[in-house]
């Protein structure tokens, strides 16, 4: 499944095994100058026959990922999992700085607001989508449809992102981030380069919230950002990452998941 939300710049293969993803990577994998999100591919087929070693891999820890109200539960299990790859699994451990990381989260959501609200500006409700009946104009259309076919969420990210756009804006909020992007990227193709094989992080920073407390919409946004810190500095360079839930482990019984980038 290719998932992107409503911005296409972020769309991402999500499958249930690494050997599905690397099946449609090597599917779709090829060069289109027109598209930044393709790439020359130094292989075409991404599928391993025999299985991989993990004896002298090199994982990064990313120093950077230790940010305010992250849980002493994930934590620890960041920790063990850490110790058990490099006692059990014969992995080399190697602390890596990623110092843009404290940027990427601002540039993520203004690249992504930003190419939200170009998207939707197509919208008209005419071919596809909510259609309200009853209007005398083309301009009554496009509101009544806009306004009752998007919730508020999305209504909010598509003014941030018309803001981000305009004019007296676009240099100060879209451009930076834009730069703050490749700097992220070439931070990861640092870390690549110097032997790094995978970097290990969190995936949130804590147990999920009570349903009545994440319906609640200041809670519900400011969340959605927290946990975004871990997640999308990988989304941004466009390197891939995969989920890993502890508690299938049969090392681990209790709860919490890992991210490797």
């Amino acid at each position: 499944m290719l998932k992107g939300k409503i911005a296409s710049f972020f769309e991402w293969l999500e499958k249930n095994s690494t050997s599905a993803c690397a099946f449609c990577l090597g599917t779709i994998s090829s060069w289109d100058c027109h598209d930044s999100t393709s790439a020359r591919p130094s292989r075409s087929n991404f599928c391993f026959t025999d299985p991989l070693s993990a004896k002298k891999l090199r994982v990064g820890i990313p120093k950077e990922f230790y940010p305010p109200g992250l849980a002493g539960d994930v934590l620890a299990f960041w920790k063990d999992i850490a110790r058990l790859l490099e006692r059990v699994g014969g992995c080399h451990l190697v602390e890596v700085s990623l110092p843009h990381t404290q940027f990427s989260i601002v540039c993520y959501h203004v690249l992504g607001e930003s190419e939200i609200a170009s998207n939707m500006a197509r919208y008209d409700g005419i071919e596809y989508g909510y259609r309200p009946v009853g209007k005398a104009s083309f301009n009554n259309l496009l509101a009544a449809g806009r306004q009752k076919g998007f919730n508020e969420v999305v209504r909010r990210r598509i003014l941030a992102g018309n803001f981000f756009l305009l004019k007296r804006n676009c240099k100060h909020f879209y451009e930076k981030a834009a730069r703050i992007r490749r700097l992220v990227t070439e931070e990861y193709k640092r870390v690549y380069n110097a032997g790094v094989d995978v970097l290990l992080l969190p995936v949130t920073k804590g147990d999920a919230p009570l349903y009545s407390h994440y319906v609640a919409e200041d809670v519900q946004y400011t969340r959605e950002r927290q946990d975004d810190f871990f997640t999308q500095p990988a989304n941004l360079a466009g390197t891939v990452q995969f989920v890993i839930y502890v508690c299938q482990l049969p090392y681990f019984h209790g709860e919490g998941n890992v991210n490797s980038s």
